[in-house]
C-alpha cells in the first residue's frame, strides 16, 4: 500500500478520534450541599451554655437554614437564618439560657435543615452534652439528596388529641435513628427516620415484642423496640415505656 494512503488513513482515524472524544460528555457526580461544625468548645452550666465552632459550607446557591432544638428529648425552640452561595470556613457561635436547672447535666440539640431552591438539601445535627458542668459536642450530617432519605413529615398541631390512647401510654424520647414502620417489619416507602431527641406517645408492644406502636404524625406506626427510651422531661420524668401487647 502506498505510504500516501497510509498517512492518509491515519490521518482520518486521527481526526475522528479527536471528534469522538471532544463531543462525548465526562460523567461527573454532582457534590452534596453541606454544611457542618468542627472545632466546638465551651462551657456549660445548670442555666444554659455557650459554645464557639467553625462552620464549613458548600452551597451551589443562597441557602435558608430551618433550625429546630431540643433540650433532653423536648422541643425548645426554633430559628431560622441565610447563607450565601460558595464554599468557604467561618467562626460562630451557639448559645442558650435559661431558668436554673436541677442540675448541670443536660442533653440539647440543633437540627439545622439546609434549604436551597425550595429543596431541603442537608440536615446539620449539633449535640451538646453537658455532664457535671462539663461540655462535650459532637457532630453528624445527613445529606437530603440521596435516594431513600426522606424528610421527617410534620405533625399536625394537637393531632395528637385526637388519637386513641392506651390506658398505660406515656411520652417516649428516641434514643438512636428510628425508622418508621407501618407494621411491624413493613417499613414506609421512602424510608423516614427519627432522629434522636424526638419525642411521641408509646402505646405499647407489638405480639413479638420488638416494636413500639407510636403515634405519629397523626397515624399510628411502628418502630423497633431499642431505638426507644423514657423521656426524661419535667413531665414524663423517666416513667418506662409501656410493655403491653397491641395490635
Amino acid at each position: 500500500m502506498p505510504k500516501f494512503r497510509i498517512w492518509s488513513i491515519l490521518g482520518a482515524l486521527s481526526i475522528l478520534l479527536t471528534l469522538v472524544f471532544a463531543v462525548t460528555p465526562t460523567s461527573v457526580s454532582a457534590a452534596p450541599e453541606t454544611l457542618s461544625y468542627s472545632a466546638m468548645t465551651g462551657t456549660c452550666s445548670t442555666t444554659g451554655f455557650s459554645m464557639s465552632a467553625t462552620a464549613s459550607q458548600s452551597f451551589s446557591g443562597p441557602a435558608t437554614i430551618d433550625g429546630r432544638t431540643t433540650l433532653d428529648g423536648v422541643d425548645y425552640d426554633t430559628y431560622t437564618f441565610t447563607l450565601p452561595a460558595g464554599t468557604t470556613s467561618f467562626g460562630t457561635a451557639f448559645s442558650r439560657s435559661w431558668a436554673a436547672l436541677p442540675s448541670a447535666d443536660f442533653v440539647f440539640v440543633f437540627y439545622s435543615t439546609v434549604i436551597i431552591d425550595s429543596q431541603q438539601v442537608w440536615l446539620a445535627r449539633v449535640t451538646i452534652t453537658c455532664v457535671e458542668g462539663g461540655l462535650a459536642a459532637d457532630f453528624s450530617g445527613t445529606d437530603l439528596q440521596q435516594p431513600g432519605v426522606a424528610v421527617v413529615p410534620a405533625a399536625v398541631p394537637g393531632c395528637d388529641t385526637k388519637m386513641a390512647l392506651t390506658s398505660t401510654s406515656v411520652v417516649g424520647a428516641v434514643v438512636s435513628d428510628a425508622v418508621l414502620y407501618a407494621q411491624p417489619g413493613t417499613s414506609i416507602s421512602p424510608v423516614i427516620t427519627l432522629p434522636p431527641g424526638k419525642t411521641a406517645w408509646v402505646l405499647g408492644l407489638d405480639p413479638t415484642g420488638e416494636y413500639y406502636k407510636l403515634v405519629w404524625a397523626c397515624d399510628y406506626l411502628w418502630v423497633q423496640r431499642g431505638t426507644m427510651g423514657p423521656n426524661y422531661d419535667g413531665v414524663w420524668q423517666g416513667r418506662p415505656l409501656p410493655t403491653d401487647t397491641v395490635n
